[in-house]
């Protein structure tokens, strides 16, 4: 609700909100449509194209999901979204593995007239100092700095060291994600490693 009341102040002031946009397939970004779809029900509702859920249902089924999409945020928008002259799309597009193997697509919109970047989750975030349960214990971060092994460089500005390796933490993660799905059938032309 607060969100939403947000967004209509913002209505409020430059006029009709044309388009509610969802960008990823994530459930803790797409619960969250419904309740704009309601407020602004003039709005075109633009989404990726792999939306799911489990149990395999219809979307609309489980009432967090409209019953109507108006179009896809994919790369060939440019032929037919109205709003294709202003807004260039990439699509990073994956099945991630496991037991039941899900579709994860993001949608990064770059909107041309302010040169701004619009992602979900694509961004990762590495605050400057280490969490304090890192911190109390910072042989991890020293080890995948690469100094764990060598007392005289793991001294010698070790801030530096642990937040050299804090940082390498989440690159190998993902590093390590895009490894068992980065296959020819998940490329996307408009996304590189």
């Amino acid at each position: 609700p607060e969100c939403v009341g947000l967004v209509q102040a913002i209505e409020r002031k430059h006029g009709p909100i044309k388009y509610l946009l969802l960008p990823t397939t994530q459930v803790e970004h797409k619960v969250n449509l419904a309740p704009f779809v309601d407020a602004f029900p003039h709005a075109e509702v633009w989404s990726v194209r792999r939306q799911w859920s489990f149990p395999p249902i219809p979307l609309s089924w489980i009432q967090f999901f409209p019953n109507k999409i108006d179009g896809y945020l994919e790369p060939e928008i440019t032929q037919y979204a109205p709003f294709s002259a202003e807004v260039e799309v990439k699509l990073l597009d994956i099945s991630l593995p496991g037991t039941i193997p899900t579709p994860f697509q993001e949608a990064a919109l770059y909107h041309k007239p302010s040169r701004s970047l619009l992602v979900t989750d694509a961004v990762i975030s590495v605050p400057r100092s280490p969490p304090k349960i890192i911190e109390n214990s910072p042989q991890s971060l020293l080890k995948i700095a690469g100094v764990w092994n060598d007392p005289d460089k793991a001294e010698k500005d070790e801030k530096e060291k642990k937040y050299q390796g804090q940082r390498q933490i989440p690159m190998q993660s993902a590093a390590a994600a895009l490894n068992k799905v980065n296959t020819k059938q998940n490329r996307n032309l408009g996304w590189e490693k």
